[in-house]
């Protein structure tokens, strides 16, 4: 055991430049499919880096050997074990110099996994504390102080308020850490099984074209009427025209009124120069209408999509996003008369569902920033068909479950996969609102991303 008076090596030294560049990397990385991060369970707030994590926790888990309370015997084992890394000099100070290295290279993404980083660094913790050590997080978050600390060998208990949080340590640190080869085999077989079903389930309501092209994305705006006097035409609230600007696959929008008529027709075309494509209809929060270019204020736009809850229900449809005719990129297509009865279809399935969902917090200032504009609850933040589609999606994983306890005779492990099933479908809502940002790999791969679960990430 590591004397109280023993000062730790975190309190000397810190190899603070590699786990910076640690931190780096793994912000890079941690993206990536392949990369089995905790971040691609679901999103959480302020996540922190495991680098630095990983890094802090070993350097506060072991005593600095130049310090003359430093047990001979913790020297001894720790010598023993970072031989089998590399080569420790006679001396103390060459002691130190060593953890300080492996300290640094422990932090390492790529490394951590590698070789015996993980299994040096749990006997060098165990030679200086003699037990486990128990490590206590009552502010867990995301999880990521505790997984270190399981990961050093550490027990662990770790604490969270928010229900969110809670459900994510329970994955990571209990399920992944207990059942991890198991759970990663059953989530992969009936995840792929949900995303298949779903596909099928949801095919009518995203209909391909004629050359057989599947959407990879529908790009809407909101609307608002002009109120300038005699005009009263829709608006398409859009910032910038402009589609791609990329060299030989230029596409725009074009906004035209045919006549007697006071909604918009939206094309998509290839412009022949920049001149050819006008400035969008929102700047400053202000509207321009493009028939009568007579601007309306940010008050009444505000409060003409007070009035309809934020407007995504009655949103216009400006663009399909399909593979292109060489099958190696994307492009931005008209809408078709099917594309916009497909949507019709589904905004008639999500009427009659009559899907309630949850307000947001009221007479909190923090709540969800969108408030000025009527958005009040999460059925507001929700085109019609996106309603219809979660409700199938939720079908659909509430059928996987069924049939995996006919297969499966372990309550625990099906808890589990409920629990990765549906943690997957709430972080991979983020992509499918009306607020939400473009997620190009498409609707299989934002699913797959959001499970991070591969047995790697989760040795214990």
């Amino acid at each position: 055991m590591i004397p109280k008076e023993c000062r730790r090596l975190a309190e000397v030294e810190f190899p603070l430049s590699a786990v910076n560049t640690a931190c780096i990397e793994e912000n890079n990385r941690k993206t990536h499919v392949s990369s089995g991060h905790p971040s691609l369970i679901h999103t959480w707030w302020a996540r922190r880096p495991l680098a630095s994590c990983r890094a802090i926790l070993f350097t506060l888990l072991v005593p600095d050997p130049m310090d003359d309370s430093c047990p001979a015997d913790f020297k001894a084992r720790a010598r023993v074990a970072l031989g089998r890394w590399k080569a420790v000099g006679p001396t103390d100070e060459d002691l130190r110099r060593a953890l300080m290295t492996f300290a640094a290279e422990l932090s390492q993404w790529d490394l951590v996994d590698r070789g015996e980083y993980l299994s040096i660094a749990r006997e060098l913790v165990k030679a200086a504390n003699g037990d486990a050590p128990h490590l206590f997080d009552p502010f867990a978050g995301g999880g990521s102080i505790p997984l270190e600390g399981l990961r050093l060998g550490c027990e662990v208990t770790a604490g969270e308020l928010n229900p969110v949080a809670w459900l994510l340590l329970k994955v990571a640190l209990e399920w992944c850490s207990r059942r991890g080869p198991e759970l990663v085999d059953l989530f992969e077989r009936w995840s792929e099984w949900v995303l298949d079903e779903t596909e099928r389930r949801l095919a009518p309501y995203y209909p391909p074209d004629r050359e057989g092209r599947k959407p990879l994305a529908y790009l809407w705006a909101r609307t608002v009427k002009c109120e300038a006097a005699g005009c009263g035409a829709t608006i398409p609230l859009v910032r910038n025209l402009w589609l791609s600007e990329a060299k030989g696959r230029k596409k725009a929008l074009r906004i035209t009124y045919p006549e007697g008529s006071l909604e918009p027709r939206i094309e998509v075309f290839e412009p022949s120069s920049d001149k050819e494509v006008e400035r969008g209809t929102v700047a400053g929060f202000k509207a321009t209408c493009p028939k009568c270019h007579i601007v309306t204020p940010r008050e009444r736009v505000q409060a003409q999509l007070r009035n309809r809850s934020g407007g995504a229900h009655d949103a216009m449809l400006l663009a399909v996003v399909r593979q292109n005719a060489s099958g190696r990129g994307k492009d931005y297509y008209t809408p078709t008369r099917a594309d916009l009865d497909a949507y019709a279809k589904a905004q008639a399935k999500a009427e009659r569902l009559q899907i309630e969902m949850p307000s947001f917090p009221q007479n909190d200032t923090r709540a969800f920033p969108p408030g000025p504009y009527g958005i009040t609850n999460w059925a507001d933040v929700l085109t019609p068909r996106q309603r219809f589609s979660r409700w199938v999606i939720h079908e659909v994983i509430e059928d996987a479950l069924k049939q995996a306890e006919k297969q499966v005779n372990d309550k625990d492990l099906l808890n589990a996969l409920a629990a990765c099933l549906y943690t997957a479908y709430s972080d991979n809502a983020q992509y499918h609102t009306s607020l939400c940002v473009w997620l190009s790999e498409g609707v299989k791969s934002i699913f797959i991303q959001g499970s991070g679960l591969t047995p790697v990430s989760w040795r214990p």
